[in-house]
């Protein structure tokens, strides 16, 4: 497995560590339940160096760009940034990430772990031929997140040029921590919150000078599963769980991200799927019955299974119980009443719309 630069600090600290995307990372460090409540009221801070990093540039990185992904990156500003998804031909998802603007020749990418491989091979195979370079810098960049009320708080001491100026999905390259790094504010939390890129060599001194900096503001160090609890609470996808190369994005509630407006790789199959229209729908659900629902399990309607769970888990911030799931379209209306396959047992499952949390303004 590889390691991330700070993993000899996730050690001291007591983290529990898994293989995650081939990558050794601590998935919790005291509860799941008490890191998710954390976040949630005070701040957390997350090591995401294992996630891919890419720089694309060149005079045909916008034109590339612009065929490779489902999002518009012309329209786009500098310094801003754009979730959007790679689908194969067939308009199924290969991944989503997210598209930073520098100019219309330079553009940063994050994309996921488990993919990063993957995904470079597949950029360069779609756009290196039309005069555009992928670089992959993930052994070069350090990638650390603060999430929660009071990040701002926290970083802005570190960082030159006044934070509550950025705006949400931009970023900017400044100084700070002694060095030249990016920062930008988006997150995959449900709540407010920065990410910085900084030379590797810096990657534990920096997550441990903020570490410090927010222990008196109750900031912890959060691991991938109070991670996926919150991004679940937040209706975010998750690849490998809501979306994969088995879905396209307009059932997965992904079409604000699709332009068909412009051509890329899978539009003419996903303009196909848009007349037709999609036979099946990604959508929340609350259980009231005694056990959590978990991934793979069967959701039914009375003795016919009509879907299986996508994600799922005990919300500490509404103490339900949750759940992510593909039915048939017409079983998708907010009210329906299915139910959910746990063990031997079926309790109730009730469609409710998503995000099951949004922060308060």
């Amino acid at each position: 497995m590889k390691a991330t630069p700070i993993a000899q600090a996730h050690e001291r600290l007591g983290a529990r560590m898994i293989d995650f995307g081939g990558w050794d990372m601590p998935v919790q460090y005291t509860s799941i339940l008490e890191e998710a409540q954390t976040v949630r009221s005070q701040a957390g801070l997350f090591d995401l160096c294992h996630m891919g990093r890419f720089w694309i540039e060149g005079e045909a990185a916008e034109a590339g760009l612009q065929w490779a992904l489902t999002n518009d990156v012309v329209t786009m500003k500098a310094g801003q940034i754009r979730y959007s998804l790679l689908c194969n031909e067939k308009g199924r998802i290969l991944d989503d990430i997210l598209v930073y603007k520098e100019t219309p020749r330079r553009f940063f990418m994050v994309v996921n772990a488990s993919n990063t491989e993957a995904d470079l091979e597949w950029l360069r195979r779609q756009i290196e031929s039309r005069g555009a370079r992928v670089r992959d810098v993930t052994g070069e960049l350090a990638m650390i997140a603060l999430q929660g009320r009071h990040s701002e708080t926290i970083l802005q001491p570190f960082i030159d040029g006044s934070l509550s100026d950025l705006g949400y999905y931009r970023f900017f390259g400044t100084q700070g921590f002694g060095m030249d790094l990016h920062v930008s504010r988006t997150g995959y939390t449900g709540e407010d919150g920065f990410e910085l890129y900084y030379p590797i060599a810096e990657g534990e001194r920096v997550w441990n000078e903020v570490l410090e900096a927010g222990r008196p503001l109750g900031m912890a160090p959060i691991g991938l599963g109070a991670r996926d609890t919150l991004r679940l609470e937040a209706g975010m996808p998750l690849y490998g769980h809501e979306i994969s190369e088995e879905h396209d994005p307009l059932e997965a509630n992904l079409g604000w991200a699709v332009k068909l407006s412009k051509d890329f790789v899978g539009r003419d199959a996903l303009a196909e799927t848009r007349e037709r229209g999609s036979e099946r729908k990604l959508c929340g659900f609350i259980s009231d019955g005694p056990r959590i629902p978990r991934q793979g399990q069967a959701i039914l309607q009375g003795d016919e299974v009509v879907g299986e769970v996508c994600s799922g888990t005990l919300s500490p911030t509404l103490n339900q119980r949750i759940a992510t799931g593909y039915v048939p379209r017409d079983l998708s209306e907010i009210g329906t009443e299915l139910s959910l396959q746990a063990r031997r047992e079926r309790q109730p499952l009730r469609v409710v719309p998503l995000p099951f949390y949004k922060r308060p303004r």
